[in-house]
């Protein structure tokens, strides 16, 4: 089985955008160099440019740690967690 990492993440929301590495790189204030080495889950983002990314791609920070779209967690519908 494989993993949904946050690397994995990140590249299925820019591809998903049909957006190169260097756009959202250039967007989000940082090198295509840096953006691959986080896509392959080489580095951890910091919290600014994690924030940075989530805007880029037009998703919450929630999602793009989790993978769930904040609407969807228990906790957003009233729902108690499991």
């Amino acid at each position: 089985m494989v993993h949904d990492t946050l690397g994995r993440r990140l590249r299925r929301l820019r591809l998903a955008r049909e957006m190169k590495q260097e756009r959202v790189a250039r967007r989000a204030g940082i090198s295509v160099s840096h953006l691959s080495t986080l896509e392959h889950d080489l580095r951890t983002p910091s919290l600014h440019t994690l924030v940075q990314l989530a805007d880029v791609l037009g998703e919450s920070v929630v999602e793009v740690l989790t993978g769930v779209p904040p609407y969807d967690r228990p906790e957003a519908a009233g729902r108690p967690r499991a």
